[in-house]
């Protein structure tokens, strides 16, 4: 069953995306940019990709273990391949 986050949760999301915007990671990071963290407690780890290089939308994404990774990649790859089937005549 799923746990609902309290108001006192959703206050702290909010004062850490705060923090997080004025770091304005979006301007050395690209979301292509993977960040792996080793978590204590989990046997895999999370992987991050920071959005917001082109100035339209901004956020942070979370993988869970190697499975996401995995997927992640899979679509960047799929995404890259299209890419170069409409520049190559």
């Amino acid at each position: 069953m799923r746990k609902e986050a309290s108001l006192n949760q959703w206050k702290e999301l909010y004062d850490e995306t705060l923090k997080l915007k004025a770091l304005e990671p979006w301007k050395y990071l690209d979301s292509a940019d993977l960040i792996a963290i080793k978590l204590q407690g989990m046997e895999e780890p999370v992987f991050m990709s920071v959005m917001g290089r082109l100035g339209t939308c901004y956020g942070v994404s979370m993988y869970e273990g190697w499975t996401d990774w995995q997927i992640l990649t899979w679509w960047q790859m799929r995404r890259e391949k299209m890419a170069l089937r409409f520049m190559i005549p």
